[in-house]
């Protein structure tokens, strides 16, 4: 009876084992997990059907392009230190560079895919800038730039000018989708490569010494991996409002160059080389309209908004602490950010 009951038992036990493993072949499968799943959520529809116009489940290309209205800041290149009251540094002032708003561009293609909805895009911006400044203070100006040891001498007058040049490629895969009727995600991963191009010019002027002058050179070039979230929110009649958020790190190396001279003689010539890494932040807010046409052939859309972008650490020029401790200087002065103004458009076929 014992031997009945226990082959009974083992008889069911492998009855058992054996629908088991026939469902999990027939459940292994991710896409057969994933088709079930989108069958009980959406009767047999999308989980998150894509946001892109793809016409015909086919391949959509998206030309869009960006009026840049920006402003550079770059922290860490003050041009001199005066007090017009008198030779004491009490009360005094630091001159520092002042940014206008210049323009811009960045263009690029988008290429939706019918494989899921995904997209691909390529992306070039570029953006050229310059500052200036200028101080006039008896003989009450000492340099901020260039070898310390020549401030002793109070200077009359002193001009700066500073010019950057920005280009940056990106390569994205992202993914567009709903996650309500009026919300629209596109998570996106990719590839990031920035040229970056900083001159900084200073010239000290003084009636009984000759003038000294200041180039400096900020070359970086970097790659790295970046990521971000581009968020749509929708209103009415193919209005919406738009927010995004990327990060990137990028890995590199400058190229840097400090000379000091007056008239002839050059007192200061300074040349770094090497590799480093650096954090790249970018944040966008505005206001879209799109609107759909021909069947859904063809999309069309506009944008303005506003963006900030942070370049961190960037300003890597040499800086010396004080004229006893030659060897003593600073190289990390500050980070470059660009912000402003955006206006664009799309057109999708």
């Amino acid at each position: 009876m014992k031997f009945k009951t226990s082959w009974l038992a083992a008889s069911g036990l492998l009855a058992l084992a054996t629908s088991f493993a026939h469902a999990d072949c027939d459940m292994r499968s991710l896409e057969n997990r994933v088709a079930a799943l989108e069958c009980r959520k959406s009767g047999c529809g999308m989980i998150n059907p894509p946001a892109r116009p793809v016409v015909n489940d086919c391949a959509a290309l998206t030309a869009f392009g960006d009026l840049l209205i920006w402003q550079a800041n770059a922290n860490g290149y003050p041009l001199a230190v005066y007090n017009p009251d008198g030779h004491q540094f009490t009360d005094s002032k630091i001159a520092n560079l002042d940014f206008d708003y210049d323009l811009g561009f960045r263009v690029g293609l988008d290429l939706d895919m019918p494989h899921d909805g995904w997209d691909v895009s390529l992306t070039w911006l570029r953006f050229y800038t310059d500052a200036k400044s200028k101080v006039s203070s008896g003989n009450y100006i000492f340099q901020s730039q260039g070898h310390p040891g020549f401030t002793t001498d109070g200077f009359g007058s002193a001009h700066g000018k500073w010019k950057g040049k920005l280009n940056q490629l990106d390569l994205d895969l992202g993914r567009e989708f709903f996650v309500s009727k009026w919300v629209t995600l596109r998570p996106h991963v990719g590839l990031r490569s920035t040229w970056l191009r900083q001159f900084f010019n200073t010239d000290y002027d003084f009636v009984s010494v000759p003038e000294r002058e200041t180039h400096s050179k900020n070359k970086w070039w970097g790659l790295g991996v970046e990521g971000g979230l581009d968020t749509q929110w929708g209103l009415c009649y193919g209005f919406s409002f738009y927010g995004d958020i990327a990060a990137a790190i990028e890995y590199g190396f400058h190229k840097i160059r400090v000379t000091n001279t007056s008239a002839s003689t050059t007192f200061l010539n300074v040349k770094e080389s090497y590799r480093v890494s650096h954090p790249v932040l970018d944040l966008q807010l505005g206001l879209r309209w799109d609107q759909s046409f021909a069947c859904d052939s063809f999309n069309i859309g506009i944008r303005a908004g506003w963006e900030h972008h942070t370049y961190f650490s960037q300003n890597q020029l040499p800086y010396f602490v004080d004229d006893i401790a030659e060897g003593l200087l600073v190289s990390n002065q500050g980070d470059l950010s660009y912000q402003g103004w955006t206006v664009g458009a799309h057109f999708s076929f």
